[in-house]
């Protein structure tokens, strides 16, 4: 039996990592409608929370949970593509595990709801009481 030289990428820069990176952040904006919407509700969170001079504490628990939606979202289509593309005709288990993962972005989605409406709904009922 041969000695197998186990497999080595090549040393890629950061710098090359990072610009895949962004190009694959590039092309799921283009792709994915879904990622577009995500991306709009967090810059109408960030737009809300200036506007609402909402506290430190409050800000990273925006921050956090929009990430959350954001980077479960290109988990979610990242896979979908995977998927679509070793598998193209439909496969019960892939479409169950395509589900669940759709299942885990809107459950983060719904969280970030509720984080959103705790930090937003005190102060937009105080600007209409005082």
């Amino acid at each position: 039996m041969a000695n197998k030289i186990p497999f080595q990428p090549p040393p890629y820069s950061f710098r090359h990592r990072l610009n895949c990176a962004f190009k694959g952040i590039k092309l799921a904006i283009a792709e994915g409608r879904h990622l577009r919407f995500h991306l709009l509700a967090f810059i109408l969170v960030i737009f809300a929370a200036l506007i609402l001079n909402v506290s430190q504490a409050e800000w990273l628990a925006l921050i956090l949970v929009s990430g959350l939606v954001i980077c479960l979202e290109l988990v979610n289509s990242s896979v979908e593509k995977t998927m679509d593309t070793l598998h193209p005709q439909f496969d019960k288990d892939i479409g169950k595990a395509k589900d669940i993962l759709a299942g885990a972005v809107l459950i983060a989605a719904i969280i970030a709801l509720m984080v959103g409406g705790l930090v937003f709904i005190p102060p937009i009922f105080q600007m209409f009481i005082a």
